[in-house]
């Protein structure tokens, strides 16, 4: 995520130092909310911290980096009740996403 934001910025000369990586955005976010660096996020999972003053958004740009997701289950299979719960709930959560964006580029 750092190159395709770089890229954006037009900084793909960029070089990027040391760097912590996590494979836990949760992890992830706690450290950047306890002050240890900075950090490149989906803006939907750090909406409240940003609004609650825990996070601050250095840049004012948003990178569109083209991410999708993905629920797979095997074709002609009902799924299960709390499968379909959260495949609603996830759906609305993109929707809303999608509606607030305020550019072509925002995530």
């Amino acid at each position: 995520m750092a190159r395709a934001w770089a890229q954006a910025a037009g900084r793909a000369d960029t070089t990027l130092g040391e760097s912590l990586r996590l494979s836990d955005s949760q992890a992830l976010r706690r450290v950047a909310c306890d002050g240890h660096g900075v950090a490149l996020f989906f803006a939907a999972l750090v909406e409240d911290d940003l609004a609650q003053g825990r996070l601050a958004q250095p840049f004012p740009m948003k990178v569109h980096i083209g991410a999708d997701y993905f629920l797979n289950y095997p074709a002609g299979a009902e799924l299960p009740r709390k499968a379909r719960l959260f495949r609603g709930w996830l759906m609305d959560m993109l929707a809303e996403t999608q509606a607030g964006r305020t550019d072509a580029t925002g995530l």
